[in-house]
């Protein structure tokens, strides 16, 4: 393995029995760094600083032309790569230091593998080494954690989610946000406290990932789209204004914008088209179309497609028909650009100047920088992408297309976790837009579930009121909406964060 080496020599550390070889590089933020070591301890850490800094370190002094084996390089964009040769004569000690504001993808064997504080996200697995994560006061965080033989231990408060089994764990920390996922085939894994004193920077994006959005109060409104229904789940549609009342941290606010679920809709459906959804692309078609005949006159309609770049279909526009011959011409093709594609349907609505947006996702999830192995260029993380679909106040219902069976154990692409990570992120978006998550387990279900959606459209009231304290000041502020109807249910956002 040549090293590439694009980093600057920090120094070189010199101590009995052992030394170690440090270098620096600048990082942008929300960069991507990957991190491989197969045989040797690896210690990823959180410091507050805007370079990121790898220590090597060789047990025996006297093994000569070791740095060989390290490989520093750069990939797509402003990514970063660490590796260490399978190959290299004796295990190395790996320590990288790096600011919050990254992703981290790191991979291990049998080596000792650590992570400590909180990135903007996380994937840390190894084979049979033992996997800890140290976790700060105060995290908010979303754990997938797997082990397939060893054992999974938790020293720290979560809440266990629905589906959870002792190899298999999905869990909530805090009020969750950052998404971790932890696998290990027969290695252990813990998640511990940091120990006092050693408390981490945390991204500044956490508290902007927790339950609720940030909200842009300088836009003088807060905008909340609800969902009512009865304690049997049907919708209740002949609420008005005066039947809701609505409360900021306790104190009640004035609704100043109402408007009834019978209000038109500027709807965006977003289908993936990639290479795990070809085979069904005649069934994604017929039942996308039958999705758009279901939609309301007075709605009007936009359809994106996306594999490894985003197709405009049809432009917003009442004329459903018109849609829906746009809809005929679909085709598949290779990629998921998932996040990119996000973002352009957000940038397609903020052109409507309507009050009432709604998003439907299509999608297995699985974006292409999932795939470590693979360097793909993708404009937009994740983190980034849900900051600013929870901003933006539109309602985004997901849908996930199950392929995973078919992708990864028919024909042997992709890996189990990046379906895990896919579902997990897909499950955000639903509850930081309130929306809600649906699952297709084939293409056949997609009918019964674009119906599903398209009924509770019709049960979405929307309500604004002005914040009483405008500023940025920081700080979570809790939103709890009721209605005078007894046995009635609301689904909303929680709160948001003011910056």
């Amino acid at each position: 393995m040549v090293p590439v080496f694009l980093f600057l020599v920090l120094t070189s550390l010199q101590s009995p029995g052992s030394r170690s070889f440090v270098v620096g590089a600048p990082v942008a933020h929300d960069a991507l760094v990957r991190v491989l070591n197969p045989a040797g301890t690896t210690r990823v850490l959180v410091r507050d600083q805007e370079k990121l800094e790898v220590q090597v370190t060789v047990l025996a002094a006297e093994v000569p032309g070791w740095e060989r084996f390290v490989r520093l390089r750069r990939t797509a964009g402003e990514d970063l790569a660490i590796e260490i040769a399978r190959d290299a004569p004796q295990p190395l000690t790996l320590t990288v230091r790096a600011p919050p504001f990254v992703h981290v993808r790191i991979q291990g064997e049998t080596g000792r593998l650590s992570v400590e504080g909180l990135f903007l996200s996380t994937v840390a697995e190894t084979t049979d080494g033992p996997l800890t994560l140290s976790l700060p006061e105060d995290s908010h965080a979303d754990l997938t954690v797997q082990s397939g033989a060893g054992a999974i231990r938790s020293h720290v408060r979560w809440d266990l989610q629905p589906g959870s089994k002792p190899h298999h764990v999905q869990a909530r920390v805090g009020r969750g946000g950052l998404a971790i996922l932890l696998r290990s085939r027969r290695g252990e894994i813990s998640i511990v406290p940091l120990p006092s004193g050693g408390k981490l920077a945390t991204p500044a994006a956490e508290a902007e990932s927790l339950p609720g959005p940030v909200v842009r109060v300088e836009s003088s409104l807060v905008s909340l789209n609800a969902v009512v229904s009865d304690d049997m789940d049907r919708g209740i549609t002949d609420l008005r204004k005066e039947d809701f009342t609505l409360y900021e941290d306790g104190v009640r606010q004035e609704i100043t914008h109402f408007a009834p679920v019978s209000a038109p809709f500027h709807l965006l459906l977003l289908l993936d088209l990639s290479g795990s959804t070809e085979e069904k692309t005649d069934v994604i078609r017929k039942s996308a179309q039958r999705f758009v005949a279901m939609i309301q006159p007075e709605d009007r309609v936009a359809v994106l497609g996306f594999t490894h770049r985003v197709r405009v279909i049809s432009h917003f526009t009442p004329d459903k028909e018109r849609v829906r011959k746009m809809v005929r011409k679909l085709r598949s093709g290779g990629g998921t650009a998932f996040y990119d594609a996000l973002w352009f349907a957000l940038d397609e609505l903020d052109k409507s100047d309507s009050q009432r947006k709604a998003m439907v996702i299509m999608t297995d999830g699985v974006d292409n920088s999932m795939d470590t192995g693979r360097e793909f260029e993708t404009r937009h993380r994740f983190p980034e992408v849900l900051e600013r679909a929870a901003e933006s106040g539109v309602l985004i219902d997901p849908i996930y297309l199950d392929t995973e069976y078919e992708t990864v154990v028919k024909r042997r692409l992709g890996r189990p976790e990046y379906y895990q990570l896919a579902r997990q992120q897909l499950q955000q978006l639903g509850d930081r837009t309130g929306g809600l998550l649906s699952r297709a387990q084939t293409v056949n279900d997609l009918e019964d579930v674009y119906r599903k959606i398209a009924a509770e459209l019709r049960t979405v009231y929307s309500l604004g009121y002005k914040p009483p304290r405008p500023g940025r000041d920081g700080q979570w502020r809790a939103i709890k909406i009721t209605v005078h109807q007894a046995g009635a249910r609301v689904r909303a956002k929680k709160g948001y964060f003011v910056r």
